[in-house]
């Protein structure tokens, strides 16, 4: 009987908000357009990217230089602009399906198409298999269960993205669905805070803690975390 009332719910739900053609969240418009029931709900109602919002209010200056790695649909770069004043943001998207929908929400947003480097983060320079989802912003290297389709992209690491940059970024902002603990803590020396979202559920929690553990030894101390989003800092 509660399996019918949700989908119910559900179906009521699905009828009342197929019209919307876009969003806005935050003072930030985002096109509904091809995206999945999860994600459309996730704008609509408010909650998406809830975790980051949080902890770049508290940690990202109008000066910040950022890094994003994991740009999506370009929520969370707009945000960054539209909200904390941010004037240098690079975008950083394996998901090739993606770049036509982070030009149109800077369009929408009244913003020139931003500069995307199409690359996936790793450790290594190399060609990787990367995995599309039905969700945008959960395709990662590594498969799941609501996987179209896996595509070739290429892997960068983060010195390689660095020297292809305008601009030395000083904050490094990162939702990279579990490929995050792939990549030696050293790694991240060159940035002074990192807001990155963790994914112990893909990549393990050993794995997890080992990143963790490798950061704290560089210098780095976990200024706050809302669930799995922390910000690190270099100690000072």
């Amino acid at each position: 009987m509660i399996n019918i009332f949700r989908k119910l719910r559900r179906a009521i739900h699905d009828k009342s908000t197929a019209s919307k053609k876009e969003a806005k969240l935050e003072g930030v418009r985002v096109s509904l357009a091809n995206l999945s029931p999860r994600m459309r709900d996730a704008l609509l109602d408010g909650w998406y990217e809830g975790e980051e919002r949080r902890i770049i209010r508290a940690f990202v200056n109008p000066d910040d230089k950022i890094l994003e790695a994991g740009s999506s649909i370009g929520f969370i770069s707009l945000f960054c602009i539209h909200n904390m004043g941010v004037k240098d943001i690079q975008l950083l998207e394996a998901n090739p399906d993606l770049a036509a929908t982070i030009n149109e929400n800077y369009t929408l947003n009244g913003r020139a198409a931003p500069r995307i480097l199409q690359y996936a983060l790793g450790p290594e320079d190399a060609q990787i298999e990367f995995g599309i989802n039905v969700d945008a912003f959960a395709s990662s290297i590594h498969s799941t269960s609501k996987e179209i389709r896996r595509v070739k992209v290429q892997q960068k690491t983060i010195d390689s993205i660095l020297s292809e940059m305008d601009f030395t970024p000083n904050v490094l902002i990162m939702d990279i669905e579990g490929a995050e603990t792939l990549l030696p803590a050293d790694h991240f020396i060159k940035f002074d805070r990192i807001i990155l979202e963790l994914h112990p559920s893909l990549s393990g929690y050993e794995s997890v803690s080992r990143l963790v553990n490798g950061l704290f030894e560089l210098g780095f101390r976990e200024s706050a975390r809302d669930r799995n989003v922390a910000c690190f800092s270099k100690s000072t």
